[in-house]
């Protein structure tokens, strides 16, 4: 009887923890601008203080 009633609890949480019809995917727009230092990016330019040792780089590419 006691497993009984455990199921029963738990099967009436569980339907009630689902939304029906729910979608399975979703459209989701990341809006984003790549910096360096606060400066926007742009491959062949040079950025000075980067990092913890504040090298210079010059990127070439960007890829995300």
């Amino acid at each position: 009887m006691k497993t009984l009633l455990i199921t029963a609890a738990a099967l009436a949480l569980a339907a009630c923890s689902t939304v029906p019809n729910a979608p399975k995917t979703a459209q989701v727009s990341l809006n984003f601008a790549a910096q360096i230092n606060g400066q926007p990016f742009a491959c062949g330019q040079r950025y000075d203080g980067v990092g913890t040792t504040r090298s210079s780089i010059t990127p070439s590419d960007f890829r995300m």
